[in-house]
């Protein structure tokens, strides 16, 4: 399986404006279509977050660190630790922040495993 890493990304400070969340998001979507394997790595640092959409039926698997991950119009706060993942089941905004530095792999609903 091939899989795409994505460090440190360009944060500004605060939240990046939102033509660069589209930019990643559309970059995103064509390195997990183009790759025909349906999943990917990324790395967040500490503090780092990452905001999805309409991913319903996508799993994200954490590798190393921990992250909390909630979604739109769910009251539920997911934590995940090494070797945890979670499917998300929610359309919407799904946001992701890592507590520590963390390895992510977030596979598609017909993405292969890891």
């Amino acid at each position: 399986m091939t899989a795409h890493t994505f460090q440190h990304l360009p944060f500004t400070g605060g939240l990046p404006r939102p033509s660069l969340w589209r930019r990643l998001r559309n970059l995103l979507a064509r390195r997990v279509a183009g790759s025909g394997a349906g999943a990917f790595s990324i790395q967040l640092g500490a503090g780092q977050e990452l905001a999805l959409r309409d991913t319903a039926g996508w799993t994200v698997a954490c590798r190393s660190g921990s992250v909390w991950i909630t979604q739109e119009a769910d009251s539920r706060d997911n934590l995940l630790s090494a070797g945890e993942s979670f499917t998300l089941d929610r359309r919407g905004l799904t946001l992701i922040l890592a507590w520590k530095d963390s390895g992510l792999v977030i596979r598609s609903p017909s993405g292969g495993q890891d």
